[in-house]
C-alpha cells in the first residue's frame, strides 16, 4: 500500500462511525475503571490510564498518517516560495 492509499484509508477509518464508537467506548470504559479504583491501588490505576492513553495514541497516529500528504504538500509550497 503506497503512502497516498494509507493516508486515504486512515482518513476513512477516522471518519468511520463504527470504529469511532468502539474507540470511544473503550476509552470511556477505561476512564470509568480508572475513576472507580482505589487511589491507593496505583498499579490498577496506571493500567487503566495507559489503556485509555493507548487509544488516544492510536487516534493520533492515524491522524498523522491521514494528514501526512497534506503536510508534505504544504512544506513543498513553503520551500518553493523561499527559493
Amino acid at each position: 500500500m503506497d503512502r497516498e492509499e494509507k493516508a486515504r484509508r486512515a482518513g476513512e477509518l477516522l471518519d468511520d462511525p463504527v470504529l469511532t464508537e468502539a474507540l470511544d467506548a473503550i476509552q470511556k470504559m477505561h476512564f470509568e475503571r480508572w475513576a472507580s479504583t482505589n487511589p491507593d491501588d496505583a498499579i490498577s490505576r496506571e493500567q487503566c490510564w495507559y489503556r485509555y492513553k493507548a487509544v488516544e495514541e492510536l487516534r493520533d497516529e492515524m491522524r498523522s498518517v491521514a494528514r501526512g500528504l497534506e503536510v508534505e504538500a504544504h512544506n513543498r509550497r513553503i520551500n518553493s516560495k523561499r527559493q
